[in-house]
């Protein structure tokens, strides 16, 4: 890892755009740098002004992004053990 942990999050919704904002403006040491929901289309404006850089569908494609160090999951709950198992 390097001097900057890089994150990735699943589940852009409110929730999950709200971690995406704080994190990126307020966490030093942080950043969100991929972010993965089924309607990415949705959100991505927002994300891309938050400084997040790789936006996909499908959370696995996420997941297999050499530069994601760790996961957020913020998707709804009953998606969280499959994702963070996966993880």
């Amino acid at each position: 890892m390097g001097d900057v942990l890089k994150l990735g999050i699943v589940g852009t919704g409110r929730i999950g755009r709200m971690h995406v904002a704080d994190i990126n403006k307020l966490v030093d040491g942080a950043e969100v740098i991929a972010a993965a929901d089924l309607y990415i289309d949705a959100a991505a404006d927002e994300l891309k002004a938050n400084g997040v850089k790789d936006l996909y569908k499908d959370y696995k494609d996420l997941l297999a992004n050499p530069d994601v160090e760790a996961v957020i999951v913020a998707s709804s709950t009953d998606t969280h053990a499959e994702i963070s198992i996966a993880a």
